[in-house]
């Protein structure tokens, strides 16, 4: 009983580690990208004003394209598990 509940800790762990930081760092992704989005609805006059728009939608497309990323590796992941 105890051989069978060591071997399943053991194939979880292999198994959910590289899911679980997978996750860690959509999650971190998604974040970035909500931060980015407020900061650029609290400074859109600012950008307005220097026409700082070429900047500012590279660096939202950038964050948004992480985010995405990590997003489809996640669902992946899943669908194979499944």
């Amino acid at each position: 009983m105890f051989s069978l509940f060591l071997v399943s800790s053991v194939i979880n762990k292999l198994l959910l580690s590289p899911v679980s930081s997978a996750a860690a760092a959509k999650e971190a992704r998604e974040g970035d990208f909500r931060s980015a989005h407020a900061q650029l609805k609290a400074e859109s006059e600012a950008v307005a004003f220097v026409q700082g728009a070429k900047e500012a939608r590279r660096r939202a497309e950038y964050l948004a394209t992480n985010h995405l990323k990590a997003n489809l590796f996640i669902n992946s992941v899943f669908v194979q598990l499944h």
